[in-house]
């Protein structure tokens, strides 16, 4: 059989089968075949008649009958001259495709080489593997080996010794470096190396790995896998079997490449023999394991390796080399597994044993030249990955910012951290933008301003909604004469807080918010609302004014008009921006009947209400089309009638509720008549220097209103509805 089919046979040694069905049936026969466990295989066939099961049979019988006739040869050999013998057993072993047959032909090989160097057939000795015998050991200082079988009469008489009375090192060349693997070499019970778990292991000898029969130790691994479910530890225990073939392989291919070119392999690395137990160095007999790295390399330079025996030869370098060297190996493991060359398993397999840890349940990840257990290299990446997008957020621009936080904060708790250093970065740069130039300074006027608008609105507001002092009636014969009379003083003193209120509310010289402040501002603004977001406490900063945050940074110039102490100021100020807008919107709409269209004068009085109420810190009140019909109504009657008040005879319409209701406005609360000035100041006028009236203009829980004028007659009606909201959302979108 050739070199090729018996390579073949060798590297399906390790190929996975489960029981059950005629195919698993020959896959388990084949497996036997291949270990030439005849036996096993023809019981594993079990009379199997298809055409794959009888191939096997002709097979099986034909090795038998090649293994009668193999036995009887090495007889014949065992009777000729030694060197002879020697140089037709070399070519058998390097033919042999069947392991028992080869292991006749290395034991021939291995009593022939006795003959020659003895002249006899020696008993077998127990060596240690380094080259001496037991009872040298001690004297020579060498310890952490386990003891070997090996056939052969190399140590029946003792080495000389140096001039210190020491055994000469020569003949265990290797086997320092050999030793200091021995820590990071498996435990030979599968087991021990898989880190428990599983069926209990075959019994094994004392580190069979390192024995001269590594099929025996690949055998006990597959065993072994078979007995444990499908899974990583299978697979581990698979990927152990597959690296011994490999070694085993390595170690044929040598010996046959000594056979093929002894002169060569005597001139390059003094191996004058070779076989499955050990070498022939320097006359001294070696074990494969003492054999140093430097001369298994060079000899498996000149053996011309196969692909499989390479893979033996990089084992032996991963599993001979020190920690660094090591880790600088292993990094060439991902090439080799993308060549198909070898198994994710196997490789696996090597680093665990390189490290000398358990393989983890995942297996390893190759990342960035290193080999991490899947837990780490995810920790890895997700360490690596939160620095890249706290990176990116610390340097997003504005546009960009709510995306890079998103990514971050999507990593969950191990992101917080990082999330809380970018943040904290971007506001301590926002802090820097609003000290710069002289926006801050500026803004800090138009507060102190703002101050003295508040304390004066606050006097004000306070004796306008004080109803004993500021009374409503103040007529007779409402009121007795006695009261009566003092109405107009307070009414003076109203009128001189409102006039200090208009004072201070003059607008005066905007600020202007550089480009700069209004992104540090927003910037700030955005970073506190994304630490209260993920529930991280950060107070203001105490260097600036608590007020800032609600500055109105989507306007250019601010001025007094727009001064908020707090957000949610800023938000009510805005919405009355809006709020005006919208009457103004609906005002020039020609879709409204007669009886809703507010007329010029009628708005102008709209927006005069509003302006004074926003003066007092009022919101701006929508106009509504119905309310304008319940005016328009009202006003038409009194026009009509001469009859000035709030109640009509009839009594669908004799309230100001019930008109509103009567015009489709169901949430109708106030009203307040003018007779005299046709002008919409005027009538605003006669308004604040009533008391009721004043109350009515100022009232906090208005939120609709219109007004109509017939003539000489006024009608101010209130509301609470918020159905404008609807519309004053859908038109700011």
């Amino acid at each position: 059989m050739s070199r090729t089919t018996s390579l073949a046979l060798a590297a399906s040694f390790c190929l996975p089968f489960a029981c059950g069905g005629d195919g698993d049936a020959v896959e388990a026969a084949r497996f036997f075949y291949a270990k030439g466990n005849l036996e096993r295989a023809e019981a594993s066939l079990g009379g199997l008649a298809n055409a794959d099961g009888a191939a096997l049979s002709i097979r099986i019988r034909a090795r038998r009958d090649g293994r009668d006739v193999l036995a009887q040869r090495i007889a014949e050999l065992a009777r000729i001259e030694a060197g002879q013998a020697m140089a037709e057993l070399d070519r058998l072993a390097f033919d042999a495709d069947d392991p028992v047959a080869r292991e006749w032909v290395e034991l021939a090989l291995s009593e022939t080489y006795d003959r020659l160097a003895a002249g006899g057939r020696p008993e077998h000795r127990t060596v240690h593997p380094t080259g001496y015998r037991p009872e040298e050991l001690a004297e020579n200082e060498i310890a952490g080996e386990p003891p070997v079988v090996v056939r052969h009469g190399r140590f029946d008489e003792p080495a000389p010794r140096d001039e210190r009375g020491r055994r000469p090192r020569s003949s265990v060349a290797g086997a320092s470096a050999s030793a200091g693997r021995a820590s990071r070499e498996p435990s030979a019970n599968p087991t021990e190396a898989a880190g428990g778990g599983g069926a209990a292991a075959p019994e094994a000898d004392a580190q069979p790995e390192r024995s001269a029969d590594l099929l025996v130790a690949a055998e006990r691994w597959i065993e072994k896998a078979f007995a444990v479910r499908p899974g990583a530890q299978r697979r581990a225990f698979i990927a152990r079997a597959r690296g011994l073939e490999r070694r085993h392989r390595l170690r044929e291919e040598v010996a046959a490449g000594r056979s093929a070119e002894p002169v060569l392999f005597a001139e390059r690395c003094d191996i004058s023999a070779a076989g499955p137990e050990g070498l022939i160095v320097g006359g001294d007999f070696l074990t494969w394991e003492a054999l140093s790295l430097p001369a298994l390399e060079e000899a498996a330079r000149l053996s011309r390796l196969s692909g499989e025996a390479e893979l033996g030869l990089f084992d032996e370098r991963l599993l001979r080399s020190d920690e660094s060297r090591g880790e600088e190996l292993l990094a060439e493991l991902p090439r080799l597994v993308e060549r198909e060359l070898l198994r994710e398993e196997e490789a696996w397999d090597l680093v665990a044993r390189v490290r000398a840890e358990e393989l983890p349940d995942d297996g390893y990840v190759f990342d960035d030249g290193r080999w991490l257990g899947r837990v780490e290299y995810e920790r890895t990446r997700l360490a690596a990955r939160i620095e890249e997008l706290e990176a990116a957020l610390e340097r997003a621009r504005a546009a960009e910012r709510e995306k890079a936080f998103e990514a971050l904060d999507s990593l969950g708790e191990p992101s917080r951290p990082a999330l809380v250093r970018a943040l904290d970065a971007r506001m301590e740069r926002a802090i820097g933008d609003l000290g710069r130039g002289k926006t801050l300074r500026s803004l800090e006027r138009l507060a102190e301003r703002r101050r003295v608008l508040d304390s004066r609105r606050e006097f004000a507001l306070e004796l306008i909604f004080d109803t004993d002092e500021y009374f409503y009636p103040y007529r007779t014969p409402d009121v007795p004469w006695e009261k009566a009379k003092l109405y107009p003083e307070v009414q003076a003193r109203v009128d001189g807080l409102v006039a200090v209120v208009r004072e201070a509310w003059e607008p005066g010289r905007a600020v202007s918010l550089s480009r700069v402040f209004r992104g540090g501002a927003q910037e700030l603004a955005w970073v506190l609302e994304r630490f209260a977001q993920v529930e991280v406490d950060r107070e203001w900063p105490a260097e600036l004014p608590e007020w800032l945050f609600a500055v109105e940074t989507r306007l250019e110039r601010l001025t007094l008009h727009d001064f908020a102490w707090t957000p949610e100021e800023r938000e009510a100020l805005a919405r009355n921006r809006a709020v005006v807008a919208l009457n103004e919107r609906n005002w020039a709409s020609d879709s409204w009947p007669d009886e809703q269209r507010a007329a010029k004068s009628e708005r102008v009085q709209v927006e005069i209400t509003n302006a004074y109420r926003v003066m007092f810190g009022r919101r701006a009140l929508a106009w509504n089309p119905n309310i304008q019909a319940a005016a328009v109504m009202h006003s038409d009657y009194m026009a009509n009638t001469g009859d000035f008040g709030h109640f009509e005879p009839d009594p669908e319409r004799h309230a100001p509720r019930d008109r509103m209701r009567l015009c489709g406005y169901p949430s109708g609360v106030g009203e307040n008549c003018h007779a005299g000035s046709g002008d919409p100041g005027g009538a605003h006028a006669g308004w604040i220097r009533s008391s009721g009236h004043h109350r009515n203009i100022l009232s906090p829980g208005h939120h609709e209103m219109a007004t109509s004028q017939r003539g000489r007659y006024w009608t101010q009606n209130f509301g609470t509805g918020r159905a404008f909201e609807t519309d004053l959302d859908k038109w700011q979108d």
